[in-house]
């Protein structure tokens, strides 16, 4: 873990991460 870097602060980016990843599979689906 970086030093400096908060728990909410690495929760929050992990969740954008599986929000992008659902989102492309979803768009990927829809073709």
């Amino acid at each position: 873990m970086l030093r400096g870097v908060s728990e909410s602060t690495l929760s929050r980016q992990l969740k954008e991460l599986v929000a992008d990843d659902f989102l492309e599979r979803v768009d990927y689906q829809e073709v």
